[in-house]
């Protein structure tokens, strides 16, 4: 059963990153997610200059990622992420190297730069959202960055239903 403060924190991201008010949270959201899972963020972001470079999210946008992780009810030290800024080619391998190296079953792929390299063609979050699987194994989810939230707030109810989709399938 989840603690007092994973809930607290789950129902202050509900209210004051995502505006929801009056919260009924869903029974079987209450259970942790199964230990078996490993998961793993991926963001890319598509840059001119041609060498891949791997960073971290500046603030705000950690914040609102942590309070992201902490709602889903998933411990920050057991999730592994990843922002690379690059060209399409050395980011796709980037990724698959990364899903192999961590041994993930269950990758969340964030934003639009993300989705166009994953599907291979230019696209939006908003076209794919959404589960998948990539090789039969691994499942994937394509959904908004936290950085598309700070900039479009209106996208935060839709990723709240893609984070419950996701915790569904952590169960």
């Amino acid at each position: 059963m989840r603690s007092a403060s994973a809930r607290k924190a789950r129902l202050n991201y509900l209210k004051d990153v995502l505006g929801v008010e009056n919260v009924t949270l869903p029974l079987g959201c209450n259970r942790a997610p199964n230990p078996r899972y490993q998961i793993g963020f991926f963001e890319f972001r598509k840059e001119t200059n041609p060498s891949l470079e791997l960073l971290s999210y500046p603030e705000p946008t950690l914040t609102l990622f942590q309070k992201m992780v902490q709602a889903m009810n998933l411990n920050w030290s057991s999730t592994t992420h990843c922002v690379c800024l690059g060209n399409e080619m050395d980011a796709r391998k980037h990724l698959d190297g990364w899903i192999q190296e961590n041994q993930l079953s269950l990758v969340v792929l964030f934003g639009n730069d993300t989705a166009s390299m994953w599907v291979g063609h230019p696209t939006s979050v908003r076209q794919v959202r959404g589960p998948g699987t990539f090789n039969g194994a691994i499942k994937y989810y394509v959904t908004f960055s936290p950085s598309d939230l700070i900039s479009s707030p209106e996208d935060k109810r839709d990723s709240w239903s893609d984070l419950q989709e996701i915790m569904r399938d952590l169960k």
